[in-house]
């Protein structure tokens, strides 16, 4: 059995396979030149400084410094029509007028950025048992919130999962030129050990051009910061690093990759035909992920395209998830195993 598996993995795994998941992950690696950056309505520079001044745990004294940044602000920005008066009254000299339009126009590119640090004050206050940071998260949200599913990886594992199932016409060939006879349920299942296992390996190494793409983009010190610290992601329960929060989300996503190839063995048993199980795993896969929104909760939570974005995590949905997972490869495979005992010839 273990041969057997050693030569199923070399017939999956052949030299082709391998270069065109290489290519895959090189054009993942590509997006790093052709990223655009998010815009914002306000100024990024004096968002990073605040950041920077702030950098860490919130204290007293940074309590204090926001306090009394935010009475500057607001004094300057209730002072513009005051002064404005004043000026046309001749209560204040050309000088004064000058000096403060000059101290109002500095002002107004910080009051953006300023407001967007004191919904982050105002966030953290609402906090309980959690340590969030202050820190530049402007890139790391960006990235986090688009963090779903790896298109690359799912494409690689459909297509040459099917081809994978497709390749010995229901283990047909296999079979006859079998030194000795082979069980079909025991090859189904040394196949979709096979299948499990590259998809294991290949989602860990997708996952590491991932964390390639992260640290390009945000720098690695954002890795260890808690992602309580970002209002986007006030909705999960775990008090947790990025890194940590990526790692849970690409478990997820492996997860539910291995129950896709247990979905793909079932299509493949049912159809027997190769292009009509990719239309039927791309409609399984994208459907859901296209109205996921439109989708009550319980049933986005058992979807295999739902699931494959890895949100349950951000959602703190991730016991659900598991179970889903768990009962959803527990009914493919009984239905793989009753169809197979249905074509298997009577003794």
């Amino acid at each position: 059995m273990r041969g057997l598996f050693f030569y199923e993995l070399k017939k999956l795994c052949n030299v082709k396979t391998v270069i065109i998941f290489i290519c895959l992950m090189l054009l993942k690696l590509c997006t790093l030149f052709i990223y655009t950056p998010s815009e914002y309505d306000f100024n990024t520079e004096f968002y990073r400084n605040y950041t920077e001044l702030l950098y860490g745990e919130p204290t007293a004294d940074k309590e204090r410094y926001i306090l009394s940044e935010k009475a500057r602000l607001d004094g300057i920005w209730d002072r513009k029509t005051e002064m404005d008066e004043l000026y046309r009254s001749d209560d204040i000299t050309l000088d004064e007028y000058i000096e403060f339009n000059n101290e109002y126009s500095a002002a107004l590119g910080q009051i953006g950025a300023f407001a967007k640090i004191y919904d982050k004050y105002e966030y953290f206050k609402t906090l309980s048992g959690k340590t969030p940071w202050y820190f530049y998260d402007l890139d790391t949200a960006d990235f986090l919130c688009k963090y779903g599913t790896d298109i690359l990886f799912v494409l690689f594992l459909v297509i040459f999962g099917l081809r994978f199932w497709d390749y010995d016409r229901l283990c047909g060939c296999l079979l006859s030129v079998a030194a000795q006879p082979i069980d079909k349920l025991k090859l189904v299942r040394i196949k979709c050990s096979v299948l499990l296992t590259v998809a294991l390996i290949g989602g860990v190494l997708s996952f590491g051009t991932d964390i390639i793409i992260f640290c390009q983009r945000c720098g690695i010190s954002a890795l260890c910061m808690p992602i309580c610290s970002m209002e986007e992601f006030a909705g999960c329960d775990h008090n947790v690093t990025v890194l940590v929060y990526m790692l849970m989300v690409f478990f997820i996503r492996t997860v539910w990759s291995m129950v896709l190839c247990v979905m793909l063995c079932l299509i493949h048993k049912l159809l027997a035909n190769m292009y009509a199980c990719i239309a039927i795993s791309a409609a399984v896969i994208l459907l859901p992920m296209m109205f996921s929104s439109q989708l009550p909760e319980p049933i986005s939570t058992i979807l295999i395209g739902s699931q494959l974005t890895g949100s349950a995590i951000a959602c703190s949905k991730l016991t659900q998830s598991l179970i889903a997972a768990v009962v959803t490869v527990i009914l493919f495979s009984s239905a793989i195993y009753l169809l197979e005992r249905k074509r298997s010839p009577q003794k």
